[in-house]
């Protein structure tokens, strides 16, 4: 989908974890739109390189590249930041995006599972931290770090147990890390959005549309979420209009949590 062109991310550096499709393809489509240059970084090469590819195609060359590399492992972590400062020349901030889910309640529960899910949700999103910031504080000049979690973090529903739990401990990662990167004007915010249209419910095209059809009457608004509204909300946070925000958790979820006030 092609974005009117702006300039809210002019000379802005950002590495998108989860970047080849859904929310993480649609941030780096929208922020390349309005100005800035991206790393997308993932285990799948091929959606990674389309990705690129098609940003490149519409904005110019050099615009977007791809990375391939798991950010549950660490020395993968540490060379995807590496490798997005050499080819950016640097890095302004990072989106926490990538992401496991994994449906069931406490007795389908194991310990094979909390591995897969808190490896890539909860270990990948610090090891990508640390070394973003690491990258930052050196350079001396701020930055933003996003962590893209869910409404199910702070208001879980039954049949999630694991999942949930991995994006509560986003979240508190979120406020931590706000705290403690403060003082070099590294802002850290969160996005919880609800059902989003995304492979991430099944990877199944037709699977996934009955999903999300039966999901969308439970939101208020009446439809699920598309990923370029929750790219529209990230670039509020990887922006300057966000200098004096950190430390908050946006919920973007057709209105969902408001029944839970």
């Amino acid at each position: 989908m092609g974005h009117a062109a702006g300039n809210r991310l002019a000379g802005k550096r950002i590495l998108i974890t989860g970047g080849g499709t859904g929310i993480g393809r649609s941030c780096a489509e929208f922020f390349t739109a309005q100005g800035a240059r991206v790393a997308v970084a993932g285990r799948q090469a091929e959606p990674l390189r389309e990705t690129a590819e098609a940003i490149n195609q519409e904005r110019g060359s050099g615009t977007a590249v791809a990375i391939l590399g798991d950010v549950s492992r660490e020395d993968d972590a540490e060379r995807i930041v590496r490798e997005a400062v050499e080819d950016l020349d640097g890095l302004d901030g990072l989106v926490n995006n990538a992401g496991v889910f994994e449906p069931g309640g406490l007795f389908d529960a194991s310990s094979e599972q909390l591995a897969r899910v808190f490896d890539v949700n909860v270990r990948g999103a610090l090891l990508m931290a640390q070394a973003a910031a690491r990258r930052m504080i050196e350079r001396g000049e701020g930055g933003s770090i996003l962590n893209i979690s869910s409404t199910l973090g702070s208001r879980p529903n039954k049949g999630c147990t694991v999942y949930s739990a991995s994006k509560a401990a986003l979240d508190n990662f979120t406020a931590a890390w706000a705290l403690e990167l403060a003082p070099h004007q590294i802002r850290v915010n969160g996005i919880a959005p609800a059902a989003v249209d995304t492979p991430i419910h099944h990877p199944d095209p037709e699977k996934r549309r009955e999903s999300l059809e039966r999901m969308g009457p439970m939101h208020p608004l009446g439809r699920v979420g598309r990923p370029e509204e929750i790219a529209w909300a990230a670039a509020y946070f990887m922006s300057d209009e966000s200098a004096w925000t950190t430390g908050a958790i946006l919920d973007v979820d057709g209105g969902i949590n408001a029944r839970n006030v």
